[in-house]
């Protein structure tokens, strides 16, 4: 691979990764609206910091912080079989973790 191409790559992966954690960051601030209170469009919104942050570490947490991770700067696939290996890895967590929760966590 082109050296340009690479350093490219890794700045916009990196430039990307900043604006995730940034999102990650917000999402313990961001209030949502409890599920026990949905009936008939009337809910009730929780803005306790707590509370949003429990939700999310039970939730979402993990799938973000593996789809975040510098995997790609940190260490480059020197070989085909590495890539797959991770790949298979990171798919592994998302679907063990997305199977154990409900289609829509807001429900």
């Amino acid at each position: 691979m082109d050296m340009g191409i690479g350093v490219l790559v890794t700045a916009v992966r990196t430039f990307a990764d900043l604006f995730y954690l940034a999102h990650m960051i917000l999402k313990f601030r961001i209030a949502f609206v409890a599920p026990s209170s949905r009936i008939f469009g009337r809910g009730e919104l929780v803005r306790d910091p707590d509370q949003i942050a429990i939700r999310y570490l039970k939730n979402d947490f993990i799938i973000d912080l593996a789809a975040m991770l510098p995997i790609p700067q940190v260490h480059p696939c020197m070989h085909w079989y590495t890539c797959q290996i991770v790949h298979l890895i990171v798919v592994n967590i998302v679907v063990l973790h997305t199977s154990s929760s409900p289609v829509c966590s807001d429900c």
